[in-house]
């Protein structure tokens, strides 16, 4: 695994590494990304090599096939996933929490985080098991 993001000169060669890590960590071999692709497997052989790059279309879709993103495959993130968007991230009752809060006046927005304070300062201590 490359860490840290690549300079523009290793963009070629972080892009041929983080390919191969990820296609070996799925277990795929070259002739399966390329029969997904429908490219060779030379193809994907000069990808890996660092030889040549594919089009934007083929990376999105070797970013979905390897389960990473398009940003890490390219060295523009360290991240191999893209955040899941807020939806996602939370539950329907902080979403309406949310979208409620949203909704008050500045004023009242101040007294209502002063609430929450309160009441995480004071809810009872839970036990561990």
């Amino acid at each position: 695994k490359i860490s840290g993001r690549c300079v523009l000169a290793d963009r070629i060669t972080c892009f041929s590494v983080r390919l191969m890590a990820a296609r070996k960590r799925k277990k795929l071999k070259q002739i399966d990304l390329a029969r997904e692709l429908h490219l060779s497997q030379e193809a994907v052989s000069r990808y890996e090599a660092g030889k040549s790059l594919p089009n934007a279309e083929n990376i999105a879709l070797l970013a979905k096939l390897l389960d990473v993103s398009s940003d890490y495959l390219l060295g523009l993130s360290d991240q191999e996933q893209s955040p899941k968007p807020l939806r996602e991230q939370l539950s329907p009752q902080e979403w309406e929490l949310l979208y409620q809060f949203r909704r008050l006046s500045p004023r009242v927005k101040e007294r209502t985080l002063g609430y929450i304070d309160g009441a995480v300062q004071n809810q009872p201590k839970t036990k561990k098991p």
